[in-house]
């Protein structure tokens, strides 16, 4: 009896943990540029002519749990885009327009199984758009367990010469993880820097500008918990608040 009390216990146990269990993951990429979990994708147009340019991404996601799950897809923008800009998803074997943030459609994945039906197209027009950065972060999620996701960061640029790091990623960390009173962060470059940090719905919660201090703290008492984005003049760091 003491043996099958025991048995049952652990059984709960076990439940229990893969209730919190990370089910998705990200596989691939489709070759772009990934760099501390955020994607670079670079205009390739050299100013000789005018007329629309596409920039976009594959991205392949995995079911790694024990279960079948609904996955759902959004799109999150980090700061709001240029009026010629079309950035739009494709997603469950529908494409939607540049209004639609969430996916309409979910997509039915039993475990094991991978989807590669994701794509998001950032368009914009030669003739007026003005060449920058913009952050854009899309999330998949269990539909019935929506803090069961993973996220990807991508910056696309627009600018032809590529400028947006300039400082040695190697040497960047961000800690402790998960943070609770302050995130610190070493190997900024010796130049001034500007921080921005994001949460999931793309809303900025702390800017400042480092004067060019190669360690930095950021004040987070308070903050709710969960996973926040630090952009640091364009690389794009996810942080975990508990």
């Amino acid at each position: 009896m003491q043996g099958r009390k025991l048995y049952i216990l652990v059984f709960l146990l076990a439940a229990v943990h893969g209730l919190d269990a990370q089910s998705l993951r990200v596989k691939n990429f489709a070759n772009h540029q990934v760099i501390n979990d955020t994607v670079y994708i670079q205009s390739t147009d050299n100013g000789g002519w005018v007329g629309a340019e596409s920039l976009g991404i594959r991205i392949i996601v995995e079911n790694i749990g024990m279960t079948t799950i609904e996955v759902g897809a959004r799109k999150i923008e980090l700061e709001k885009l240029q009026k010629d800009v079309q950035h739009t998803i494709c997603f469950a074997g529908q494409c939607y327009d540049t209004g639609t943030y969430e996916s309409p459609f979910h997509l039915t994945m039993p475990t094991g199984t991978s989807d590669s039906g994701f794509t998001a197209h950032y368009l914009f027009d030669n003739k007026v758009h003005i060449r920058g950065i913009n952050h854009i972060t899309y999330e998949f999620y269990d539909v019935n367990n929506p803090s069961d996701s993973v996220v990807v960061n991508v910056v696309y640029n627009t600018v032809v010469a590529l400028g947006v790091i300039d400082y040695n990623i190697s040497k960047l960390n961000i800690f402790p993880v998960p943070a609770k009173e302050q995130i610190g962060i070493s190997g900024l470059p010796s130049q001034k820097t500007n921080i921005i940090l994001y949460d999931l719905q793309g809303r900025k919660i702390y800017t400042t500008q480092t004067n060019g201090e190669v360690l930095y703290t950021i004040p987070i008492s308070g903050f709710a918990k969960g996973m926040y984005v630090i952009d640091m003049d364009g690389q794009m760091v996810r942080v975990l608040v508990d």
